[in-house]
């Protein structure tokens, strides 16, 4: 039987190593990790980006994206090689799966992570408000970390991303208020991290100063925005923002306390060619080791800037790795940087020891959208052992062993974790194969499940609610009905960009159900997104101007052209019946049409009964691998092939979402194509 996680990683405590001769002139020990040499840093040790803009996507009040909070939706109905990994854009994946920022079941625990390490400090990443960019988004959020860390013993700070945020942002009368509230009202706290017994403010600004190229701010009017903030807090504060060491005009800066101004990153990056085609080639590959860590006059630069302002503190800033390859659609530059099991991160700490700065910044505790988080997980880079190596890697530099907290509270974890973090079965079981059979007419299915035995499938035609065109071209549906008018073209509605096609919900029988699932069965005819509208007890916690006078819960199918039919389905949360609004799809695409069949509804705790399969394997009772035969009607090819549903359970009562079979999945009449 494999053991919970919990139990193995009490044998996994990595020991310190003696202390080994220096091989430069300032390193004066050595730790071992997993066979990684790490130096013993001499000079505090920060953490930047502990980010706050997670939502889950799981439990009654879950939303359906996770990073910056629905920004990338996240297909609850999907899980990504393991069955407790749940689809997501990232490389790697947290301990937790997918958590809510504002749980302090899972603050508490990352606070007691960060603990562990010895870090010196930890800047809290804070956005302004789109809205409001006088004030800051997710204070509730940054309150409870606050709070929780006096508790733990963790020193926190503001690292405010005013870099990546709108004009408004930058406003220097806006950046001075948006600062000095928050340093009058958290920088008096027992938990909130003093430099040099002021307290400290981060925030990026590269290019962000008016010089030859760059219509920013002046210099003059950033010293404004320092004095005019100290005013407000009633407090002299430490600015910390991060610019290239070359710029001797901001270090002289009487209020410049210090800040970062170089990193391990910009030489050692490799390039991933254009979007379009960074999975047929990526120049710039090599399997050799990655290059100087920082050019000599990169460190000459440091050095000069070092004496000449002497009582500033320049800090290096150190990246474990970089990877955004898998953000679809991204436009930008995609790059990564090798992690190389631990490597990497110990030979910058080594390195930036040897050239000499005030302080070593870590650039992130949790970003896993760039995959730069030292936070415990799983597949940062490949890596899929330890999921402690990181903080016990920074524990290394600060002279430590990491000790590891316990678990947080299982209540505060994605319910797909709890059988490999405390040995309760919460995976459904899953398809690993299906057969169309259309003399059945049939569907032969294989059945897995990892943690407790199969019990049994089922099938379904339609949904406890349903809408569409059917065959003959005729609307019709139950509980769904469409709102105004949608030409059916061929067996379904066709939709151009920027069109909506509604449905009334019967309010009566929505309020029935505690979970519901769509199903929506399109043609996958061009690149664009099917945005899901309904009507939710909340709204999206990072709105943005555009999303203002939303009034519905909103989830997307996204469409990349192949042509094919398809069917998917996306759990709705926290449905709220007692609205009297529609269920609407939105075709959300710069060109091409998209055409939709049938919508569904599924009430999947107490739903209707589907029909029930014969199990044909003749596995045991216990096993957890199991065939059924499951009859179902004709799925017909055209105009629009049918499309049916099936539900798995096991011994543990879990319960899959409904599984879409479509006859356009088997391309032929026999339906043999594998």
């Amino acid at each position: 039987m494999r053991l919970p996680l919990a139990i193995l990683l009490t044998g996994l405590l990595a020991h310190a190593s003696a202390a080994e001769p220096a091989t430069g002139a300032a390193t004066s020990a050595w730790r071992e990790v997993a066979g990684v040499r790490v130096p013993v840093l001499k000079m505090p040790l920060y953490v930047m980006e502990f980010h706050l803009w997670y939502d889950t996507p799981v439990g009654a009040e879950g939303r359906p994206g996770w990073f910056h909070g629905g920004a990338h939706e996240l297909a609850d109905t999907e899980t990504m090689g393991p069955d407790w990994m749940r689809h997501r854009n990232g490389v790697g994946w947290p301990l937790p799966g997918s958590y809510a920022s504002g749980d302090p079941g899972i603050i508490r625990w990352q606070l007691q992570c960060l603990k562990a390490t010895g870090v010196d400090g930890v800047f809290i990443q804070l956005f302004s408000d789109w809205n409001k960019p006088e004030r800051f988004h997710r204070i509730p959020e940054f309150e409870t970390v606050l709070r929780l860390a006096e508790e733990v013993g963790v020193q926190v700070a503001i690292h405010d991303e005013v870099q990546f945020r709108n004009p408004g942002a930058k406003d220097p009368a806006t950046m001075a208020r948006r600062a000095g509230e928050a340093l009058k009202k958290y920088g008096a706290s027992p938990a909130y991290l003093r430099i040099d017994g002021k307290p400290a403010y981060a925030f990026q600004w590269w290019g962000q100063l008016k010089g030859r190229d760059f219509p920013g701010m002046s210099h003059e009017q950033l010293q404004q925005v320092f004095q005019d903030a100290d005013r407000l807090a009633g407090t002299p504060s430490f600015w910390m923002p991060f610019k290239h060491a070359s710029d001797k005009k901001l270090l002289a800066m009487p209020e410049f306390g210090g800040g970062v101004v170089m990193s391990n990153c910009n030489n050692q990056f490799r390039e991933v060619g254009a979007a379009s085609d960074r999975f047929a080639s990526i120049p710039g590959w090599t399997a050799e080791p990655p290059g100087a860590v920082m050019t000599p006059a990169e460190v000459a630069t440091v050095r000069q800037a070092r004496q000449e302002f002497p009582g500033k503190k320049l800090g290096l800033w150190a990246y474990t790795g970089f990877d955004n390859t898998t953000q679809k659609g991204s436009t930008s530059r995609l790059a990564w940087l090798p992690r190389r099991e631990g490597r990497t991160l110990a030979e910058a700490f080594a390195a930036f020891q040897d050239y000499g700065c005030d302080f070593v910044m870590l650039t992130s505790w949790n970003d896993w959208e760039e995959n730069t988080a030292i936070e415990p997980g799983f597949l940062y880079d490949g890596y899929a052992g330890d999921p402690y190596l990181y903080c016990r890697i920074v524990a290394a530099a600060k002279g430590r062993d990491f000790v590891v907290p316990p678990l947080p509270p299982k209540e505060s974890v994605d319910p797909l974790l709890w059988q490999r973090l405390y040995g309760i079965d919460r995976t459904p079981p899953r398809v690993s194969r299906q057969r169309y059979l259309p003399m059945g007419p049939a569907v032969i299915a294989e059945v897995v499940d990892s943690g407790s035995a199969v019990a049994g499938a089922s099938l379904r035609t339609h949904g406890d609610l349903w809408g569409g065109v059917g065959p003959d071209g005729t609307v019709g549906g139950d509980g769904l009905t469409l709102v105004g008018k949608a030409g059916p073209s061929t067996g379904a509605f066709l939709l151009e960009p920027g069109k909506s096609l509604a449905f009334s919900i019967d309010r009566v029988r929505l309020a029935a159900g505690s979970e519901w699932w769509v199903a929506v069965e399109a043609e996958d005819s061009a690149k664009g997104a099917l945005r899901i509208q309904y009507p939710a007890r909340f709204v999206r916690a990072d709105h943005r101007p555009s999303d203002e006078g939303k009034i519905a819960m909103e989830s997307a199918i996204h469409l990349s052209g192949t042509g094919a039919w398809r069917a998917d389905t996306r759990l709705l949360r926290a449905v709220d019946a007692g609205k009297d609004q529609p269920l609407t799809l939105r075709w959300d695409a710069k060109e091409g049409s998209v055409r939709v069949a049938r919508v569904h509804l599924f009430r999947t705790q107490g739903g209707a009964a589907g029909t029930p399969s014969l199990e044909i394997s003749g596995a045991k009772a216990e096993s957890q691998v199991k065939s059924f035969r499951i009859p179902t009607p004709g799925l017909q090819t055209s105009p629009v092939p049918g499309t049916i549903y099936l539900e798995l359970t096991d011994a543990a009562g879990n319960r899959s979402h409904p599984i879409p079979v479509s006859g356009g999945r088997f391309g032929d009449i026999l339906g043999n194509r594998p």
